[in-house]
């Protein structure tokens, strides 16, 4: 029989024999011979609990732990209460006290040190040896003080809220809250403050911020902390009114305010004054104070800021005194237009409410316009102005044109010849604008560009002169700030201190027009008064003032300021009541509605005490202590050299200064 192959050559080789196969493997329940044998377990007949001393003491240690952790809680707890702090610093604090665990983490080189730390201290601890309370701290204190923060803002917003059982309790804790953060930010600014923060001024210590946000715990616990009363220089440029009583610290604050923004402006400036695109934006900076009260009040405050110039380094020859005895303003060197503008001012006393008053105002401004725009040229001195009101004399002085014949032959045709009523008027006013050595304020004194700060008072006791001299001067100050070429424009702060003084029945200065117009004139105007009343002639015209405060207003002590606080408008409050049980006591029932209340309290406002302030704008009211200026703690500002008053102690930076 023959094979044939399929597959492969191989396929008809010989046949391989299959290998046997591996016997059979069997598992019996004997062990294996040689091995010991092992015992049977006992059969269960009851269950053993742990020792219970082993749960004692896991339980003691652990209370040991608690009380700890919450001794630590109302300690914080009562230094919050009493200091008093905000939920937002009481966090910063607890957010430092977790560097024990850190520390003890990387000393132990493991996760768990802080809690073997924790556990152990606790197990020496129950055994009444209090040598194991340090090494608890590690975890106890930082615990704590985080507990200890979520339960004090959270009785805050309670409190500030639906507040406690008792509503009485409720208020007892505002006042005494509000007294505490008064008493520790008259404490902290007892150590000075810093003139800047930031893009900001700073008046002084902050004790309390409302708003008329709601609170919440989120809110409470992410806040920043603010430390300073401070007012954006946002809010500096765009005018301020500062109202406080006698006493309460008015001249304080204005020193203080004014020193501020100059020294902020003055670093602005010298800092980018090299910048040709910055340049424009932060102009070299003027200080204008102008006091209107006259007396001996405003000559110790005219002092006080030039030696305050001085300590900053101020030239003394860039610094302008205009009060009895001193500097002058030379008004005559000025461009006809503004001369003219200035003049009118002093020979007009006012805005005239009768018709017969605005005819007398119109000739009387057609008088000046004769004297300045002669074509022999405006006169250089009062002398020589006087000298000019004369009929004859304005003819000559513009050659005998006929228009001017007939102009000054009506204005002597009045029933009183107006070219001898300007004569009398004009004499009376430059009589009563000379100093005690006769010179006339405004006859060749200093030019308003080459001061950078400028002091100003008025006659005493003389409310028409000094209307007179502080319109002019607005005047002078606010057509110098805005002049069109970019090279000579200054950042002017401008302050009016008390300007109802020489408000009189015949005019005022129009303060309301001055801030309107002020601002595009590169101006920022911030004014003073002891009462609202003092800052304008009526209702009408405060209300346009505090409206053209975009600033903000400041307030200290005063009486009857409701008119006032009603302007900063109200916010939303939680308004809770309580059922009596048998009309004595609080139950645990009650109500809670929303209504409205205003922003500032004029009940809190009459109870500020000497320099305690609030300056309150756009829905947020800020409580503080305004930091008197220290002289000693001023160093001369950059680009300026020190004078002899700063070179007789050494002085620190009022940047670094800090409470």
């Amino acid at each position: 029989m023959s094979c044939t192959p399929i597959l492969t050559p191989t396929d008809c080789g010989p046949t391989a024999t299959p290998e046997p196969a591996a016997p059979a493997i069997t598992i019996s329940p004997e062990p294996p011979p040689g091995f010991p044998e092992l015992p049977a377990p006992a059969p269960v007949t009851e269950w053993k609990l742990p020792h219970a001393s082993g749960l004692v003491d896991a339980a003691g240690t652990s209370a040991v732990i608690a009380v700890a952790t919450i001794a630590i809680l109302i300690m914080t707890v009562a230094v919050a209460a009493a200091w008093p702090l905000d939920p937002g610093r009481l966090r910063n604090f607890a957010l430092a006290a977790l560097a024990l665990p850190a520390c003890s983490v990387a000393a132990g080189g493991s996760w768990t040190t802080p809690l073997s730390l924790l556990w152990s201290g606790a197990e020496t601890l129950a055994e009444g040896d209090w040598s194991g309370l340090a090494p608890m701290l590690a975890v106890t204190v930082p615990a704590g003080m985080v507990l200890a923060t979520c339960w004090w803002a959270n009785f805050l917003i309670k409190n500030a809220s639906v507040g406690q059982k008792s509503l009485a309790r409720t208020e007892r804790v505002r006042a005494a809250m509000a007294e505490r953060r008064a008493r520790a930010a008259a404490r902290t600014a007892k150590a000075g403050a810093p003139y800047t923060e930031g893009d900001s001024i700073v008046l002084g210590v902050l004790a309390e911020h409302v708003c008329a946000a709601p609170l919440g715990m989120w809110r409470s616990l992410t806040a920043r902390h603010m430390q300073w009363l401070t007012v954006p220089h946002s809010d500096v440029r765009r005018h301020r009114a500062i109202v406080a009583t006698t006493g309460a610290g008015k001249t304080t604050l204005l020193e203080r305010d004014a020193l501020a923004v100059l020294t902020s402006e003055w670093r602005a400036w010298h800092r980018w004054r090299d910048v040709p695109g910055m340049r424009a934006k932060h102009p070299r900076p003027q200080l204008v104070m102008i006091s209107c009260k006259g007396g001996k009040d405003d000559l110790a405050l005219g002092e006080t800021i030039r030696d305050d110039a001085l300590a900053l380094g101020i030239d003394p020859d860039r610094i302008g005194m205009v009060v009895p005895g001193e500097d002058r303003l030379n008004v005559w060197d000025m461009p006809a237009r503004d001369l003219r503008a200035v003049l009118t001012d002093l020979m007009v006393a006012g805005e005239a409410s009768t018709s017969e008053g605005q005819h007398f105002d119109e000739m009387r401004k057609r008088i000046v316009s004769l004297v300045i725009d002669a074509p022999a040229g405006p006169p250089h001195g009062s002398a020589e102005f006087l000298a000019r009101l004369t009929e004859q004399t304005l003819i000559d002085a513009w050659g005998g044109a006929p228009d001017v014949v007939r102009q000054v032959s009506a204005l002597q045709a009045e029933k009183v010849p107006q070219l001898d009523d300007a004569l009398i008027k004009m004499s009376n006013l430059f009589d009563q604008l000379r100093d005690q050595d006769g010179q006339m304020v405004f006859d060749g004194g200093r030019d308003l560009d080459e001061l950078d700060v400028l002091f100003v008072t008025v006659p005493g006791m003389d409310a028409d002169a000094g209307r007179a001299q502080v319109a002019a001067i607005i005047r002078m100050v606010m057509q110098r700030a805005g002049r069109t070429a970019a090279a000579d424009r200054r950042s002017v702060s401008l302050y009016i201190d008390e300007a109802s003084a020489v408000a009189t029945a015949q005019g005022s200065l129009g303060l309301e027009q001055v801030a309107e117009r002020g601002r595009s004139q590169g101006v920022s105007v911030t004014f003073a008064a002891q009462s609202p009343e003092g800052l304008a002639r009526d209702q009408w015209s405060l209300n346009r003032l505090l409206k053209a405060c975009a600033g903000g207003v400041i307030l200290g002590y005063c009486e009857n300021a409701g008119d006032l606080c009603k302007h900063f408008g109200s916010i939303r409050r939680a308004l809770p009541s309580r059922h009596l049980i048998k009309g004595q006591r609080h139950g645990d029932e009650g109500q809670i509605s929303y209504g409205e209340e205003w922003l500032v309290d004029p009940d809190r406002v009459r109870q500020l005490a000497t320099g305690e302030v609030v300056y309150a704008k756009a829905g947020h009211a800020y409580y503080g202590r305004v930091v008197p200026v220290d002289r000693t703690q001023l160093r001369p500002l950059p680009g300026t050299h020190p004078t002899h008053a700063t070179a007789e102690a050494p002085v620190a930076t009022g940047e670094t200064a800090a409470a």
